[in-house]
């Protein structure tokens, strides 16, 4: 069996909203602080709901991606952390319930090295601010 981390960014990939509109709920959203995107803002409103995954935040800091998931075990976040190559999935089981954190799965090869080059697709060329 897979791990977590690739079943899930198989499907992420067909979902792939690596930037968008407005904070909003679902695909695979790419986390920006500098300048701060809509992954970046929708992750704050979930940390606000969640206080389970501020203090997990607090202790492991900004992921490069999440997903949002629905479905078996629950409604869940997944956070990539494309640097040590590891993901976890904050899974509600029911709402309003404190969340559980399951993890750390390895992202696969080929799945770390898709993500890290579409973060390098979205960020701001050096060159065009001088």
């Amino acid at each position: 069996m897979k791990p977590i981390a690739s079943l899930l960014l198989v499907l992420a990939v067909s979902l792939l909203e690596v930037s968008c509109i407005g904070p909003s709920p679902g695909g695979l959203q790419l986390i920006a602080n500098h300048p701060p995107n809509a992954g970046l803002l929708r992750l704050q409103q979930l940390e606000a709901k969640h206080p389970g995954l501020a203090a997990f935040l607090k202790d492991y800091g900004l992921p490069d991606y999440t997903l949002e998931t629905t479905g078996t075990p629950g409604r869940g976040v997944m956070l990539y952390y494309l640097g040590p190559g590891k993901a976890w999935l904050m899974v509600e089981h029911k709402k309003n319930s404190a969340p559980v954190f399951l993890g750390p799965e390895t992202i696969q090869r080929k799945e770390l090295n898709f993500l890290r080059a579409a973060k390098d697709l979205n960020q701001p060329d050096p060159k065009v601010n001088q």
